[in-house]
C-alpha cells in the first residue's frame, strides 16, 4: 500500500514539474517581448518619404489579413469611413521563426500586426549584418494604418525606402 502511495506521489510531482515547465516555455514562445533582452540596442529609421520621393509611407508589409483584430485596436476610423492612423511601429528580427530564419515582425505597442515580405526580410537581414547591427536590436519606424471602411481590410505601411539597401543612411542608434 505504501509503495502505491509513494508511486502516486512521485508521479504527481513529475506531472507538476512537467506542467510548470511547459507553461514557462509557452509564455516565452507567445510573448512578443520575450526575444528582446536587456542588452537590446534600439534604432530609429529616420526617413521622410514625402521629402525624399514624394510618397509618404512607401513600404508595404504583409500578413495584415491575419492580424486584423490586432490592427483594429490601434485604428482610428473617420466616421463609418476608412482609416488613416499615424503611429510608431517596431521591427523585430525573428531568427528562430520556424517558417523563415530571416523573418522580420512588425509590432505596434508589442502587438504583432504583420511581417516583412520574404524578399524584403532577406534584404533587411543582409543590410543589418553588413552594418554589424546585433540580432536582438529593435527598430522604431513611422507607420500608418490605412483602409477599412465597408468590407475592406486594414493595411499597414511604413515610412522607409521601398529599396531596403537605401535604408542604411537613415538608420540611427538611439542613445540611452
Amino acid at each position: 500500500m505504501w509503495v502505491l502511495i509513494t508511486i502516486i506521489a512521485i508521479l504527481a510531482v513529475v506531472l507538476m514539474v512537467y506542467v510548470s515547465a511547459k507553461k514557462e516555455r509557452g509564455s516565452v514562445a507567445f510573448n512578443p517581448k520575450a526575444e528582446i533582452s536587456s542588452g537590446l540596442k534600439k534604432y530609429t529609421v529616420d526617413y521622410d518619404g514625402r521629402a525624399e520621393t514624394g510618397q509618404q509611407y512607401p513600404f508595404d508589409i504583409v500578413g495584415e489579413a491575419s492580424y486584423q483584430k490586432n490592427i483594429e485596436k490601434f485604428a482610428e476610423f473617420r466616421g463609418n469611413r476608412d482609416c488613416f492612423t499615424e503611429l510608431t511601429a517596431t521591427i523585430i528580427r525573428e531568427p528562430n521563426n520556424s517558417h523563415d530564419k530571416n523573418a522580420c515582425r512588425v509590432d505596434i505597442n508589442g502587438v504583432t500586426i504583420g511581417y516583412f515580405a520574404r524578399n524584403h526580410a532577406e534584404s533587411w537581414i543582409r543590410l543589418l549584418n553588413k552594418l554589424e547591427i546585433p540580432e536582438n536590436s529593435i527598430f522604431y519606424v513611422d507607420a500608418v494604418i490605412v483602409g477599412g471602411g465597408e468590407d475592406r481590410f486594414l493595411g499597414v505601411r511604413l515610412d522607409m525606402p521601398q529599396r531596403i539597401a537605401s535604408t542604411a543612411k537613415y538608420i540611427k542608434e538611439i542613445q540611452g
